[in-house]
């Protein structure tokens, strides 16, 4: 199952609060849709972060919050502003990147 399925199917939560909330689950949400949208498979992306694959796990499942510092490596390597990630706030991306995004966001969400 992908990623961004697991996080839906597993939390309670709508695809607007994940989209646009602030806990762990939607951080996981939106860490998630930005791998995806990186085209990078789940152990490249834990690695290119800085975690193990099983801490990765261990974010997507909402059990474990990214520390700040992944978060901001996170952010580093794939080009995204740290509000998009934890707070949902998109208006600093790049324009195509933010499409992308809520198209990938609309797909998962049918």
């Amino acid at each position: 199952m992908n990623g961004i399925l697991y996080v839906r199917e597993n939390v309670n939560a709508t695809k607007d609060e994940l989209y646009d909330g602030r806990n762990k689950k939607a951080v996981a949400y939106r860490l998630e849709l930005t791998r995806r949208s990186k085209g990078l498979n789940k152990q490249d992306f834990a690695a290119l972060i800085g975690v193990s694959k099983n801490s990765y796990s261990s974010i997507l499942s909402a059990n474990q919050f990214p520390s700040i510092p992944t978060i901001y490596t996170a952010c580093e390597k794939l080009d995204v502003d740290p509000n998009w990630i934890l707070i949902g706030d998109s208006s600093n991306l790049r324009h195509s990147l933010a499409d992308l995004l809520y198209k990938l966001h609309q797909e998962r969400a049918e």
